[in-house]
C-alpha cells in the first residue's frame, strides 16, 4: 500500500496564474489553440498550425444568452462584442472552441468500420494512428464583459490595504512577491557544489553554525554532475544565481541554490532554496522543470513548465521569506478551527467552519509523491473562482497533472443543481430524484448528445425532451426538426414495441408476431399511406420485395377464407387461395403479346367494358389435350341483344313464337329474320311483337321455320350509358 503520513506537515500555498486567462494556460500545452489575444473588441483565439476542416464557437453568457459561430478550418476564430445578436451584454461568459480535423475519406470509413465493431480500444489505437487526439481540439475559456468591452485578463486585482488581515499576514510588497509575470528566465550556476547534510551556516546537530568547506566545484560551463547517472542526485546542492526582469523591465538577480528532485521522461525536477544575504539558506521556495545547456537552466517546454518559480520577482528576499509556510514535521492536531491565506484576520468569525480558506486566489492542491511505478500518483486541485480578470466564479476539480478540469459548477447555478441521493440516484434541480436520473425544470427538460467532430466523425446532435406537448427526439443539426415524436394524451401502454426478435409492434402489448405488427382491439386499426405533394404524379406508396414469390395475404377471422395475391416466378400476377389453384392470373407482356388474363372461374362485371377484341378459349373438342379452340365475340355498335330459334307451323300455316317475360321491358326497335328450313315455301312474320310475343305464317302447313329477332337495349343502365362508337384520341401527354 502507499505510504502514510499522519501529519507530515500542513502547507497551503496560495497561487496566482496570469499573463493569459484562467485553464486556458494548462490547456494551451495540448489544446489546438495556441494563445488566446483579448481587446476591448475582440477576442482571437490563434490556432496552432495543423489540418483543420471547420471550427465551431460556441458563447454562453448571461440571462441563458447563447450563441454559435462557424469558421473554415483556415479562419481565424474570432469574438466581436458586436454579433448577430447585437452588442453583448456586460456579465461573466464561457467560450468553447471546438476544431474538427480534416481527414481522408478512406480514414473517416475505417473509423466508422472500427466504431461499427464496438471494440472500443481498436478504434482508440486507429484514432492514434491517424493522429486523432480529440481532447486536444477543444478549448474553453472563461471571459468578462464590463461597460461595453472585453476585460483584460492581464489586468492584476488591486490590495484593499482597507481588508481585515492585509497588512499582518501579507510582506511588505505582495505585488511584486505574488506577481507570475514575468516568471524567472534562466539560471547559471555559479561552481558550488554543497553536500546537503553540510549546507553553508546551517546549524549542526548541536546548534552551532558551521561553514564548511565547498565540495568539488563544477565549472559554470560544463554540464552538473548531477545531470548524470548518479546513486543519489538528491546528494548534493548547487550554488546559482536566478535571473529575472520585474514588471517595469527592471533586471533581478538573488543568490541561492538548486537542488536535483528526481528525473523521469519529462526531464529534470529541480528544487529552489533561497540564500539570504547572511548566508541562511531556507526553502524550498519553488519547483520546476528545467532544460540545462552549458550550465545555464531555462524552463523546459512541456506539461510541468507552466509553475517554475512564479514569486520569484522581489529583490528583497526578507520579504520574500516572510510569506514563506510554516512547515511542521510529525504528527499533530488543531484544536480549534483553521483559516489559511493572506486575508486571514486576526480572529476570523468561523461559525460553523472548520477550515477556512480566505484569499483572492483559493486553490487546494493535493500532490501525490509516489515514485513506484506501480502505485497511482495523479495530482489533483480543487479551485474555486478564476484568478485572471474578467474571469469566472465557479467551483472546479482539476486534474494537475494533465492540466485540465474535469468537474466544475459555476456560481449563480440553480437551486438542487446536482444532487446524489442515499440510493445513488441523480438529481438535476430535485433534491428528491425518483429514478436513476431525474431532470427537473419547469419548461421543457431536455438530454443533448453532441458528437463534435473532434474524433474524425460528421457532427451531430441531438435532443431527447419532453413536455406538456409530447415527447421528442430533435435533430438539433438538421433545422431542429422532430423526426420521432409521442403526443400527450393518453397513449396506452406498449403502444410501441420493439420485442427480442428485433420484431416492432404497434398495439400488440410485449411482443409482435411478424416483423412489423399493427394491432387494436377497438375497430380503428387502419393502415394509411398518404402522399401530400403538391405536384400530381405516378409513385409507387406501397411496396414488396422478396428473393422469390412476394405475396399480399388477406384473411376473414370471421369464419372466412384466406386470400393471396402474388407476383410468381414467371412474373405473373395471380389471385388465389394459399396451396389453391389461382383463380385469376395476369400474364406478363412478352415478344409483342399484351397482358394475358386468365380467370378460373365466372366473371361479374356490374359497368362497362371495351376490349379491342374478344373470344372464348376452350380446350379443343377433337384434341383436348393439345389444342385450345378460340371463337370471337359478335360485335355491333348498338347495344344489341339476339334471341333465335326454330318452330313449325301448324296445319293453317301458323306458329306462335313466345319471347321472354323481359323482353320488351329491356328491348325495343326489335328487328326479325326467318329461314324455311327443308321445302320450298315461304314465311312471314303475321305479327309483330306485342305482349313478349309474334306469330310466323307460311304458304304451306308444318313447315320448320328458324327465327332470329334482335332488341336494342333501352333499361336504365343502357339508357344512360350508351356507347359512342366514334371518339377522338386523346392528344399525346
Amino acid at each position: 500500500m502507499k505510504r502514510c503520513y499522519p501529519f507530515r506537515m500542513i502547507a497551503l500555498a496560495i497561487i496566482l496564474m496570469a499573463g493569459c486567462l484562467m485553464d486556458a494556460q494548462a490547456q494551451s500545452k495540448t489544446s489546438f489553440i495556441e494563445k488566446v489575444d483579448v481587446t476591448d473588441e475582440v477576442v482571437t483565439f490563434q490556432m496552432r498550425k495543423g489540418n483543420y476542416a471547420g471550427v465551431t464557437m460556441t458563447v454562453v453568457g448571461p440571462e441563458d444568452f447563447r450563441l454559435e459561430q462557424h469558421f473554415s478550418g483556415k479562419e481565424t476564430p474570432n469574438l466581436r462584442m458586436k454579433t448577430k445578436k447585437g452588442m453583448l451584454p456586460n456579465g461573466a461568459y464561457t467560450v468553447e472552441v471546438t476544431a474538427r480535423p480534416d481527414i481522408s475519406d478512406k480514414e473517416r470509413a475505417a473509423l466508422d468500420q472500427a466504431r461499427r465493431k464496438g471494440d472500443r480500444y481498436a478504434l482508440r489505437q486507429l484514432m492514434k494512428e491517424i493522429g486523432l487526439n480529440p481532447e486536444a481540439m477543444v478549448y474553453s475559456v472563461n471571459l468578462g464583459i464590463s461597460k461595453g468591452k472585453f476585460l483584460n485578463p492581464r489586468f492584476e486585482e488591486e490590495d484593499d490595504e482597507e481588508t481585515v488581515g492585509h497588512s499582518q499576514n501579507r510582506p511588505e510588497k505582495p505585488e511584486q512577491i505574488r506577481s507570475a509575470a514575468p516568471q524567472i528566465q534562466s539560471v547559471k550556476l555559479t561552481g558550488e557544489r554543497w553536500d546537503a547534510a553540510y549546507l553553508p551556516n546551517q546549524p549542526d546537530a548541536s546548534g552551532t553554525a558551521v561553514q564548511p568547506a565547498a565540495l568539488a566545484a563544477a565549472p559554470a560551463d560544463e554540464p552538473p554532475p548531477f545531470l548524470q547517472a548518479t546513486a543519489n542526485p538528491a546528494a548534493a546542492w548547487y550554488g546559482a544565481t536566478f535571473h529575472n526582469t520585474a514588471a517595469d523591465g527592471t533586471p533581478l538577480t538573488y543568490q541561492g541554490f538548486l537542488r536535483p528532485v528526481t528525473s523521469d521522461s519529462e526531464g529534470k525536477l529541480f528544487k529552489v532554496h533561497l540564500r539570504k544575504a547572511d548566508g541562511t539558506v531556507y526553502g524550498p521556495w519553488q519547483q520546476g522543470y528545467f532544460q540545462a545547456d552549458e550550465g545555464v537552466f531555462s524552463a523546459a517546454n512541456h506539461a510541468h513548465a507552466a509553475q517554475p518559480f512564479d514569486y520569484l520577482t522581489d529583490e528583497n528576499a526578507e520579504a520574500a521569506e516572510a510569506s514563506m509556510p510554516t512547515w511542521h514535521t510529525g504528527a499533530g492536531s488543531i484544536d480549534g478551527s483553521l483559516c489559511v491565506g493572506f486575508d486571514c484576520p486576526s480572529t476570523p468569525a468561523f461559525g460553523f467552519d472548520t477550515i477556512r480558506m480566505q484569499e483572492n486566489n483559493l486553490r487546494l492542491h493535493f500532490d501525490d509523491t509516489s515514485v513506484t511505478a506501480s502505485f497511482p500518483p495523479n495530482d489533483w486541485r480543487v479551485y474555486a473562482n478564476d484568478s485572471g480578470n474578467g474571469g469566472s466564479s465557479y467551483f472546479g476539480v482539476e486534474d494537475a497533472t494533465a492540466g485540465r478540469f474535469v468537474f466544475r459548477v459555476f456560481a449563480g447555478a440553480r437551486s438542487n443543481a446536482l444532487t446524489v441521493d442515499s440510493d445513488g440516484d441523480v438529481g438535476l434541480g430535485t433534491t428528491t430524484p425518483a429514478t436513476d436520473i431525474d431532470i427537473k425544470i419547469g419548461d421543457t427538460p431536455t438530454l443533448r448528445l453532441q458528437q463534435d467532430g473532434t474524433s474524425g466523425f460528421t457532427p451531430q446532435t441531438w435532443d431527447v425532451a419532453g413536455n406538456e406537448a409530447g415527447f421528442f427526439i430533435r435533430d438539433a443539426t438538421s433545422g431542429s426538426t422532430l423526426p420521432f415524436r409521442i403526443i400527450t394524451g393518453g397513449a396506452p401502454s406498449e403502444s410501441l414495441v420493439i420485442d427480442a426478435d428485433g420484431d416492432i409492434g404497434i398495439g400488440t402489448g410485449t411482443s409482435a408476431d411478424a416483423s412489423l405488427e399493427v394491432r387494436r382491439t377497438d375497430g380503428t386499426t387502419q393502415v394509411l399511406v398518404t402522399e401530400q405533394s403538391g405536384t400530381a404524379a405516378n409513385r409507387v406508396l406501397f411496396k414488396l420485395e422478396n428473393n422469390g414469390s412476394p405475396s399480399f395475404q388477406m384473411e376473414n377471422t370471421n369464419g372466412g377464407g384466406v386470400w393471396n395475391q402474388t407476383v410468381q416466378n414467371n412474373d405473373s400476377y395471380s389471385i388465389g387461395t394459399p396451396g389453391g389453384t389461382a383463380e385469376v392470373v395476369i400474364e406478363p407482356e412478352s415478344g409483342g403479346t399484351t397482358h394475358e388474363v386468365q380467370i378460373s372461374g365466372s366473371v361479374d362485371i356490374a359497368g362497362s367494358i371495351a376490349k379491342g377484341s374478344g373470344s372464348f378459349k376452350i380446350d379443343h373438342p377433337l384434341d383436348p389435350a393439345n389444342k385450345y379452340l378460340y371463337h370471337s365475340f359478335v360485335e355491333s355498335p348498338d347495344m344489341m341483344n339476339v334471341y333465335n330459334g326454330n318452330v313449325t307451323t301448324d296445319a293453317r300455316g301458323e306458329a306462335v313464337v313466345e319471347l321472354p317475360a323481359y323482353f320488351e321491358a329491356l328491348n325495343r326497335d326489335f328487328r326479325y329474320q326467318l329461314t324455311v328450313l327443308g321445302t320450298f315455301s315461304q314465311a312471314i312474320v303475321g305479327e309483330k311483337i306485342r305482349d313478349n310475343r309474334f306469330v310466323i305464317r307460311t304458304d304451306q302447313p308444318n313447315v320448320e321455320v328458324s327465327w332470329q329477332v334482335t332488341g336494342i337495349r333501352h333499361d336504365p343502365f343502357a339508357e344512360q350509358n350508351r356507347i359512342q362508337v366514334e371518339v377522338d384520341k386523346e392528344e399525346a401527354r
